[in-house]
């Protein structure tokens, strides 16, 4: 869960994540996934994804292997 280990990070004192490390986080969750065959849980990461980061770096490889 790529937000549950975010709110993780951000407990640690002067840790802070910007938009750029949640946006690789929750990419990487998603192509971890599909790199290991759980192609459903990846279609529902990737999903959440373009969700959250509609502008996001990576969101035309999310869509490209959502589809």
């Amino acid at each position: 869960d790529p937000d549950g280990y975010a709110r993780f990070l951000e407990t640690i004192p002067g840790y802070k994540l910007d938009n750029f490390a949640k946006d690789s986080l929750n990419f990487k969750a998603a192509e971890s996934q599909y790199e290991n065959g759980n192609f459903e849980r990846a279609v529902t990461n990737y999903s959440e994804y373009i969700r959250k980061f509609p502008n996001g770096q990576y969101r035309l490889q999310a869509h490209q292997h959502r589809g």
